[in-house]
């Protein structure tokens, strides 16, 4: 990582990082042509990966978060459908 970067303040660095993770999910909302096949054939995860991390990281963090919940934060209305 960039010196620079490495000497922000650490709630900077998540502000940062939360701000990059709405922009992928918004990315990820407008392109919903984007099938997960795709995205885990090229990337190694898809929109399920990104809803367990969710529920994994909100547990961290003391709170119980359902699929339903997380795929509801991860996919677009007509893709929980």
């Amino acid at each position: 990582m960039d010196e620079q970067y490495q000497q922000l303040p650490d709630e900077l660095k998540q502000h940062i990082d939360a701000a990059v993770f709405s922009r992928l999910l918004s990315h990820l909302s407008d392109h919903p042509e984007v099938k997960n096949l795709e995205l885990m054939l090229v990337s190694g995860f898809c929109r399920d990966t990104l809803a367990q991390w969710y529920i994994e990281e909100a547990k961290a963090r003391g709170y119980e978060c359902s699929a339903a919940a997380a795929e509801s934060r991860i996919y677009t209305p007509d893709e929980n459908q």
